[in-house]
């Protein structure tokens, strides 16, 4: 079985449909979203409506919660927070009655997955370094771990007692190694590529592969620059920040 696992779409829709494309090009049978369908892009909508028609399971984001009143925005930046009250303005009910209804884990015999860490999920904290990691690793017993939130791809494998953080593109995490993956961004990548990044599992070899798309950005830059969203969400697109 190949899963697909993306996660921080934000509104981004030219992002979404590269990324689902390139998940039908090469084959992967299932597709998780891991959260943050809408916030930051202009077209939450689009993007919320797409995933529900492509049937594709959505675990909930800080934003998808902000959104619906279920998540303060109390620690969000400025341009979070303006760009949580632009998307409940263009929300439809039936599409904030939706996200207030999402879970916030999802798990198989293989794998844990949550938008920010595996530990206190509800808390959406962030896995950066090593510590945050092993908390995350003591939450849970699969195999496999998959979170997005930071923007950022990476693999934190854990071998014995010890943990690395790796940035391989492709790699096959051999038993009885265990493996959290951060699926990096679709809509709004923050590690100086602007190219979107999902995660391929393949769970017969324990590959884990992080693929990059290419998409229209210009044409994202300007359809939020013609909304009344942050233009930094826009400025940052090309540059991968």
């Amino acid at each position: 079985m190949r899963y697909a696992f993306l996660a921080d779409i934000h509104g981004n829709l030219e992002a979404l449909t590269s990324v689902l494309a390139d998940i039908d090009g090469v084959g992967a049978e299932r597709v998780v979203c891991l959260g943050d369908v809408v916030g930051y892009g202009a077209e939450p909508r689009e993007c919320l409506d797409l995933l529900r028609q492509e049937e594709i399971p959505i675990l909930a984001g800080n934003h998808d919660l902000a959104v619906c009143n279920r998540l303060s925005t109390q620690y969000f930046h400025s341009e979070a927070q303006a760009s949580v009250r632009w998307t409940q303005d263009v929300l439809r009910e039936e599409d904030r009655t939706f996200l207030a209804g999402l879970s916030l884990i999802g798990e198989s015999e293989l794998f844990m997955a949550a938008h920010g860490t595996l530990y206190r999920p509800e808390m959406f904290e962030y896995i950066l370094s090593v510590f945050d990691a092993q908390l995350s690793f003591e939450a849970f017993e699969a195999p496999f771990g998959f979170v997005g939130h930071s923007h950022v791809p990476a693999v934190f494998v854990q071998s014995e007692d010890r943990i690395e953080i790796l940035m391989q593109p492709e790699m096959a995490i051999s038993e009885p190694r265990r493996a959290i993956v951060n699926v990096g961004s679709v809509g709004q990548p923050r590690d100086g590529n602007p190219k979107a990044a999902y995660v391929l599992f393949d769970t017969d070899t324990r590959a884990v592969s992080l693929r990059r798309v290419a998409y229209d950005v210009e044409r994202t830059v300007r359809k939020i620059l013609a909304t009344r969203l942050p233009p930094i969400n826009a400025h940052r697109l090309p540059e991968g920040q």
